[in-house]
């Protein structure tokens, strides 16, 4: 359900934009590792919500999707146009 919004693709955006060379090669498979966990989940239990009535279904999608859009809203930094370094720079700020 995720994968409509444009959430799917972002595990594959923060590893290019967002995790420092350094430390990149470690915490890129471990970022699609999870989306691949989440995503089973997600597939995995729609049956069982199903269950419950579609609109429990749709909104604990929805509910998910919301907070997903509140996380990147408030903590990940806008990135097009500006390089790389300038990024790595941001987070070593803080």
């Amino acid at each position: 359900a995720t994968g409509f919004y444009g959430l799917k693709s972002m595990p594959w955006s923060i590893v290019g934009e967002l995790y420092p060379t350094v430390y990149a090669h470690y915490l890129a498979p471990l970022t699609t590792c999870n989306a691949s966990i989440f995503s089973f989940i997600a597939i995995y239990i729609y049956p069982i919500l199903v269950g419950y009535g579609f609109i429990v279904a749709v909104s604990v999608y929805f509910a998910m999707s919301a907070s997903a859009l509140i996380f990147i809203a408030i903590w990940l930094p806008e990135t097009q146009g500006i390089t790389h370094h300038e990024i790595v720079s941001k987070f070593q700020k803080k």
